[in-house]
């Protein structure tokens, strides 16, 4: 108990010396317009024009945001959202209704699909742009973290049906019952067999070294 405030902290320098450089970016999206920008530091912000239509996301997270009262009657009781691992793990969670409220705007940002709605995601159109720049252009490793088990779901899905095949993409989402096929994943990606990773954090936040991804 008294180690419990103290984290051990090493530097990438000190370990592993062939993982490339940490480069911050900053994206912004808008769902009125479509628009995505793209800032690194020290260089000009790039605008793309993403295709999709993002009026229902907007709309599920302004319900989400300014009546949530509502928002939780008619859409996450309507559709029982409840796979998220984290969601079944976390008993703080279920009882604090302040970070569930959190949760459900995450969700709401990320796609409409996992509240079982139709529309795009614009969240989900600009990581795909960034990572066919990556993958096809650039010849590059890409992993992908999210916090939710059926966001991970959804995003793979989301690539599947816009051109990328099962032997692209390995996905890690920690269930239990999957450890042989997660250990086999993982191997894929460390053997450039598969460009992408889609993973959630609790499944790889531990014991796990992935080194490939530029």
């Amino acid at each position: 108990h008294h180690l419990a405030s103290f984290m051990i902290r090493r530097l990438k320098k000190n370990t592993l010396k062939g993982l490339p450089t940490k480069r911050d970016v900053y994206v912004s999206l808008n769902p009125v317009t479509g628009e995505m920008k793209v800032r690194k530091l020290g260089t000009e912000t790039r605008t793309y024009k993403l295709s999709g239509k993002y009026i229902e996301q907007y709309a599920l997270y302004e319900q989400a945001l300014r009546d949530y009262k509502q928002f939780e009657q008619k859409v996450i009781q309507a559709d029982d959202i409840n796979d998220d691992e984290e969601e079944k793990d976390d008993e703080t969670l279920k009882r604090n209704k302040k970070g569930v409220r959190i949760m459900r705007l995450e969700q709401a940002a990320l796609s409409p699909g996992i509240f079982g709605r139709k529309g795009d995601s614009i969240k989900f159109d600009g990581a795909k742009s960034l990572i066919d720049e990556r993958v096809q252009n650039e010849n590059k490793s890409v992993f992908v973290f999210t916090n939710y088990k059926s966001v991970s779901r959804a995003f793979r899905d989301h690539l599947l049906a816009r051109g990328y095949k099962p032997e692209d993409i390995a996905y890690v989402d920690g269930d239990p019952e999957n450890k042989k096929q997660r250990i086999n994943e993982i191997q894929r990606f460390q053997d450039k067999k598969a460009r992408i990773i889609i993973a959630t954090i609790g499944a790889v936040e531990l014991g796990i070294e992935l080194t490939q991804a530029d």
